[in-house]
């Protein structure tokens, strides 16, 4: 027998999912190379949950249940441009079918996600958590290649718009720091709330050197200065837009000639903590120009609640 037939065989007499580590206590070659090519190999194998798997034997799956359940996916793309995604999808199955749910002890939207995948895969196309019909643009599926089409072609767009598109995609506790994380590598930040296009804000070369001019005047005799110092943006030549720690982070990050940012790891989009410092400056990261300053400074401990305030 192959390897596929052997776990088929081993799921289908459980009558329920099995964990991949009962898999290979079984067939002791199944390493997860293996495992993970049998499995692709037979469709009606399916992921259940993280390291667990099921069959589609397992699965009380009826003509009406799969009417149902199409008709459920078809509501939520029209109304979203195409788009669902698993959390969406059960919760609306749990509101209109919870039998089928119930009756397959399907628990989350992980083993929806995945019946859904086998029963639909012509028809839609999956990439977790995502779901989209073919009115949906054939790009790749990434929280952020999402968020960047429900933003569309507007040069300027709002953290609220964000929420709202996470709501959208399913709304899960990480999606929105990291998408606007990463829009900050396309996007200007023109304050706490609002985003502008990136090639919105061009930047002559002397305009740049105006910037760098009283970016050094800011510092002083330092090596450094603290993005949420109190800066004075007098000196600071009109760019057409007002600035703040939000805009002068992101005009350095993106267009500056001689500074860069060294930011600590855990951020707050609600603040800019960051440091500036020349480009020349030997330190790659936040902590460790701390640790340079401390030790100029002779301090040889510190509280972890002032570490982040130290600088």
């Amino acid at each position: 027998k192959s390897l596929e037939a052997r776990i088929a065989e081993l799921i289908c007499l459980s009558g329920s999912p099995i964990s991949k580590e009962y898999i290979q206590k079984q067939i002791p070659y199944a390493n997860d190379m293996r495992l993970f090519n049998a499995v692709s190999r037979d469709k009606n194998i399916i992921q259940w949950d993280y390291n667990q798997f099921n069959h589609m034997n397992n699965i009380t799956c009826t003509e009406e249940d799969i009417a149902i359940l199409k008709q459920i996916l078809l509501e939520i793309t029209e109304k979203n441009q195409g788009y669902c995604n698993e959390r969406t999808l059960y919760k609306a199955t749990k509101e209109k079918h919870q039998d089928f749910l119930e009756r397959n002890k399907m628990t989350d939207g992980l083993n929806l996600f995945y019946v859904m995948c086998r029963l639909f895969a012509s028809e839609f196309r999956f990439s977790r958590p995502h779901i989209v019909s073919s009115k949906f643009p054939d790009i790749e599926l990434t929280n952020l290649n999402v968020t960047k089409f429900f933003i569309g072609d507007r040069d300027v767009f709002s953290y609220d718009d964000l929420v709202f598109i996470s709501k959208i995609c399913g709304g899960s506790h990480s999606f929105l720091p990291i998408v606007s994380r990463a829009l900050e590598e396309e996007y200007i930040r023109l304050n706490e709330n609002k985003y502008l296009k990136k090639i919105k804000l061009v930047l002559s070369e002397e305009t740049l050197n105006l910037i760098d001019k009283a970016i050094l005047e800011n510092m002083g005799a330092s090596e450094y200065v603290a993005l949420y110092a109190a800066f004075n943006f007098d000196n600071y030549p009109n760019i057409g837009y007002q600035w703040n720690e939000f805009v002068l982070n992101s005009v350095i990050k993106h267009y500056s000639l001689n500074y860069k940012i060294l930011e600590p790891r855990m951020t707050d989009r609600r603040y800019k903590r960051g440091i500036i410092v020349k480009k020349t400056n030997t330190c790659s990261t936040y902590e460790e120009l701390v640790i340079e300053q401390m030790k100029l400074d002779r301090i040889t401990s510190i509280h972890q609640k002032e570490f982040s305030t130290y600088l």
